[in-house]
């Protein structure tokens, strides 16, 4: 059997509402990616909220119209332009757009930013 460069799994910091951020593994694929947020899943650029380029947020593309609960405001130059709802987790890609574990590097980021944009009834 031939061994592979490629974990598998990966670092990612998983946010559910009402609940803090915290750092968690899940194996790779798009099984286990939907497993987390409850569903069909959607990815949105961080850098549209205000995360450094690296980092991709992932969440329930349905969760509106399966009324989950609100989980973080999405703000954009000072704006909040839409709320994501449901549960939802951050990662990294690469320059192909492969999807890859967070580097420590960025878990003190987004930890801010879940704290910063966590949906407070308003």
């Amino acid at each position: 059997m031939p061994m592979s460069d490629e974990p598998e799994e990966i670092i990612v910091i998983y946010k559910r509402p009402g609940e803090d951020a915290y750092v968690t593994s899940i194996r790779k694929g798009l099984k286990p990616m939907q497993s987390l947020v409850d569903g069909s899943i959607e990815m949105m650029a961080g850098r549209v909220v205000g995360l450094s380029p690296i980092i991709d947020v992932w969440f329930n593309e349905e969760g509106k119209l399966h009324n989950m609960e609100p989980n973080l405001n999405l703000v954009c130059e000072g704006e909040r332009f839409d709320i994501l709802v449901g549960p939802a987790f951050f990662t990294a890609h690469n320059k192909k757009g492969e999807t890859l574990e967070l580097p420590k590097e960025f878990h003190e980021e987004v930890f801010a930013f879940c704290k910063e944009h966590k949906w407070r009834g308003r």
